[in-house]
């Protein structure tokens, strides 16, 4: 059945006996329904309904929500679909259609389980060509909140950085890089890589990895330089700032707002002006409404001619135009301001839960930090090695930059006992034996040693050399007298 407005009615009976059917409700203004009915005494009774959001939650699989929570806490994920569902403790689901890694990526980089549409995924080059490439994700058009999504905006934009920064659990080293896809070159911009030092290896691994620009690490110095910093030094200054942002928060409420009154001390002011342009612009496109009123009635009375119209009236549209796209500039930059302030609100709310902090993990680095900006080793005049780094967190971006001395690499090793001597010294590397004294003494006679066995190998070729002219000689002579 199809209605004159617009609208669309299917009655759909499950079999020829059966007096049960239901009833599909389609149209322009009519939201899409299915209504279970059952033939009783004549006529048709309804059964249940069911709109068009609890259909859509009900063709989603309750695993694929378990699926969402998995991920964020895990952050990246390498295997087969059986193995995923172990993995995440689903004994009893089994999986009715294999998903390879592309499903699952694809699933979860889809903006409609957060309630946005997205559009142009594939478009033709041209209207001849057949042929429609797909489009990377960041070149869709998404129209936000056309429907109720399954997940909240903040859990897919959490899901969609975990997903970019491409984190492996444990190199092969056993490092865990919890800073990738996080960490940048303040210079060039490119991310800075974990990497072995190349040197003698240490206790712990950590002391064995530092990280250096990809830019540099791929061409040379000739695009950038190496922006090398220790990943120890690294830990332990993002977790001393993360808990001094939570102490201040917990405990020292004037540090709080004079941090607040700094981020927001020029958007605050900028913010009261705009007020007041944005009241005088409403007002006067209010007058431009009454105006062009008035000068409609003029016309109609014919007190004004029909050039003087339309020229009165082209100014006033013009001006109106303005003012509109004007206003628009300063509602999008009062709402920004606003954000902000409520971000430091959130931050601040956020990061108390994290006073104390021991250890870094990737889930309070994703949770806490946007970017981690490091710049070059500067040398002062005085000899002393400073660093810098800029921590852009997440609600409030940059608040100040911390200036690191690096760590020589050799002091992370403990005190050892010279074998010689038996005193405590501090090694160079993790196989050194001797304090510097006997090393140097035990050097110096090897030296001695190494320089009386090449005398002695030199003296046995001379002699085996003699002995072997001997030889021949003694050959040549019984030679010639057989002769």
């Amino acid at each position: 059945m199809t209605g004159s407005a617009d609208a669309t009615f299917v009655l759909q009976q499950e079999s020829r006996a059966s007096n049960a059917a239901k009833l599909y409700v389609t149209g322009r203004d009519t939201p899409y329904q299915e209504f279970t009915l059952r033939f009783r005494d004549c006529s048709w009774e309804l059964v249940e309904r069911k709109e068009q959001e609890q259909l859509a939650k009900e063709a989603i699989p309750d695993v694929l929500f378990r699926l969402v929570d998995f991920m964020q806490d895990k952050g990246e994920w390498t295997g087969t679909a059986t193995e995923l569902l172990a993995a995440m403790g689903e004994t009893e689901t089994v999986p009715t259609v294999i998903w390879s890694e592309n499903s699952m990526r694809s699933i979860l980089r889809s903006p409609i389980y957060a309630g946005n549409l997205a559009g142009y995924k594939r478009i033709a080059a041209n209207m001849k060509s057949k042929k429609r490439p797909s489009k990377l994700p960041e070149e869709w058009e998404v129209i936000p909140n056309t429907h109720e999504g399954i997940v909240t905006q903040e859990e897919f934009d959490t899901v969609q950085q975990l997903m970019t920064s491409r984190r492996r659990e444990k190199n092969k080293g056993g490092f865990e890089n919890i800073f990738s896809g996080v960490i940048k070159c303040a210079d060039c911009g490119y991310a800075l890589r974990a990497m072995s030092a190349n040197r003698r290896k240490r206790p712990d691994i950590i002391d064995c990895v530092q990280y250096t620009c990809n830019n540099y690490g791929r061409y040379g110095n000739v695009m950038c330089t190496a922006h090398a910093i220790e990943a120890r030094d690294l830990f332990n200054a993002v977790l001393a700032d993360i808990n001094r942002f939570a102490d201040m928060a917990v405990n020292d409420e004037r540090a709080v707002r004079a941090i607040e009154k700094r981020l927001t001390e020029t958007d605050q002011s900028k913010a009261k002006a705009m007020e007041k342009e944005q009241k005088k612009l409403n007002k006067r496109l209010a007058e431009l409404d009454r105006l062009f009123s008035s000068l409609y009635e003029d016309k109609v009375m014919e007190r004004i001619t029909e050039r003087n119209f339309e020229m009165m009236s082209g100014k006033y549209q013009k001006e109106q135009l303005e003012i509109e796209a004007r206003l628009r500039e300063v509602t999008e930059t009062l709402n920004k301001s606003y954000e902000k302030s409520q971000g430091i609100r959130d931050f601040l709310s956020l990061i108390r839960n994290y006073q104390g902090l021991k250890e870094l993990d990737a889930t309070v680095v994703n949770a806490l930090i946007d970017k981690i900006l490091v710049s070059e080793r500067e040398k002062s005049s005085d000899g002393t090695v400073r660093q810098e780094i800029k921590i852009y967190y997440k609600f409030i971006g940059f608040v100040g930059e911390l200036h690191i001395t690096p760590t020589k690499r050799w002091t992370a090793l403990p005190a050892k006992h010279c074998t010689v001597c038996g005193v405590e010294y501090v090694p160079g590397s993790a196989i050194s034996k001797y304090c510097p004294v006997c090393a140097k003494k035990i050097q110096r006679e090897r030296g001695i040693e190494g320089k009386r066995r090449s005398r002695e190998r030199k003296r046995q070729a001379c002699i085996e050399l003699s002995a072997k002219n001997d030889r021949l000689s003694l050959t040549r002579r019984g030679s010639s007298t057989g002769t």
